[in-house]
């Protein structure tokens, strides 16, 4: 399935260019990345610049800054995939994440959001600890590379506030449902 990683972004020139390259790295192939830059300066602007010339990207330019909830809705309003995520501009991605993610949802047809455990880095990217979000969770693996990935028992139970943490993945039909930000 086609997964669209949407990167909603503001004056984050210090990061995006790894986000971006761990995104551009990323073992399963099929992914659509819609970069929204949300009124940044100058030199963001020309890291999505570069970042959308050299691997063809979509880029939704917001005349102001809109904030992040407008952002992502954008974004996420134009993704074509099946499958959707979003990265903050100041985070990456280990480059099997979004591989991972597509086979547990393949072999997970009812569930509609998965996520797992994310190691929080400090500048230097060394690992300064671990989180995860909402608690009511099945955990469905824990493979070598310490990716524990877990899903929602029940959407019925999700939290009218923001429970997920920085690492997920859900079905269109999930977004759609929910109706946006």
């Amino acid at each position: 399935p086609l997964v669209s990683i949407i990167v909603p972004t503001f004056n984050q020139e210090k990061y995006l260019k790894q986000c971006l390259n761990s995104i551009s790295e990323q073992t399963y192939r099929n992914i659509e990345v819609i970069i929204v830059d949300d009124g940044s300066n100058l030199e963001t602007k020309k890291i999505i610049r570069e970042f959308a010339t050299l691997n063809q990207v979509h880029v939704i330019e917001n005349s102001s800054n809109f904030g992040l909830p407008r952002s992502l809705d954008l974004g996420l309003g134009s993704a074509k995939g099946n499958l959707l995520t979003w990265v903050s501009s100041d985070n990456y991605l280990a480059d099997c994440f979004v591989e991972k993610f597509v086979r547990e949802f393949l072999l997970s047809e009812g569930i509609g959001i998965i996520y797992s455990d994310f190691e929080i880095v400090n500048e230097e990217s060394k690992e300064i600890g671990r989180d995860f979000g909402w608690r009511n969770y099945d955990r469905i693996s824990i493979k070598p590379n310490r990716l524990t990935m877990h899903r929602f028992k029940s959407l019925r139970k999700v939290n009218p506030i923001n429970v997920v943490g920085a690492s997920f993945m859900m079905r269109r039909e999930v977004f759609s449902f929910v109706g946006g930000h």
